[in-house]
């Protein structure tokens, strides 16, 4: 039941403009104005809680589906029919150029804010890699896959798995581990994330980054060994 007050959540989450929404919407995670604008984000309310209303886009920019990530961090849902068989970012995947393939929306927003193409796969690791994504992601004509790993490798939709199914689609690509800072993991922090990668080669989201300082980096990192048996199977 929407109540008086719900009501007053969702009227003053309607006024929010772009400043707003980078204001109080993960500026840490990468958004930007500039973000926000090319991946047309927006807010929403839904019985008195403030939505970051995400749209998927397809290669040409039809929108497939709308996530929503909770402006308090405690998770996400889906405006009407679910889609996690889908890639995020793809659209903005530029024909002739590597690509950064990553584990979550805030990390394509931290990319794209630089200038660098990235899509992220919207199943989650225990999922099996959807045969959609791999489609989208192939289908925007990068040259190469770069699969940057923060779960487990061997995880159904972990980097072994995009790497294979990417391999199997016909796209040249290669999986590496974000390597793990022992002091975080000892303070329970789970390592690295791309985040931090983005922070150590400067992409502060103020300027366009150097993409091959960024390859080279990912380059460094160690491989996800992907057994040639498990090739296209």
């Amino acid at each position: 039941m929407t109540t008086h007050s719900d009501a007053n959540t969702d009227a003053a989450v309607a006024s929010l403009d772009a400043a707003t929404i980078v204001a109080h919407f993960w500026r840490a995670q990468g958004l930007t104005a500039a973000t926000v604008e090319l991946f047309g984000l927006s807010v929403a309310a839904r019985d008195g809680r403030v939505w970051l209303r995400c749209p998927v886009h397809d290669v040409d920019g039809r929108v497939r589906a709308i996530k929503l990530f909770a402006a308090d961090g405690t998770g996400g849902t889906w405006e009407g029919m679910a889609r996690s068989d889908l890639a995020y970012g793809v659209r903005f995947t530029l024909p002739g150029v590597p690509v950064l393939v990553v584990s979550a929306v805030r990390h394509v927003w931290r990319l794209a804010a630089a200038g660098l193409p990235a899509v992220c796969v919207l199943c989650g690791p225990d999922d099996p890699v959807p045969a959609t994504a791999i489609e989208q992601i192939v289908a925007a004509g990068p040259s190469l896959a770069l699969v940057i790993d923060d779960e487990d490798a061997r995880l159904p939709g972990g980097a072994g798995s995009v790497v294979r199914a990417l391999r199997a689609a016909g796209l040249d690509a290669g999986g590496y581990r974000l390597p793990v800072d022992p002091l975080a993991r000892a303070l329970g922090w789970g390592g690295a994330t791309l985040t931090d990668l983005a922070t150590r080669v400067g992409l502060d989201g103020a300027v366009t980054a150097d993409p091959d300082l960024l390859y080279a980096a990912v380059a460094g990192f160690e491989p996800v060994m992907v057994r040639a048996s498990e090739e296209g199977g």
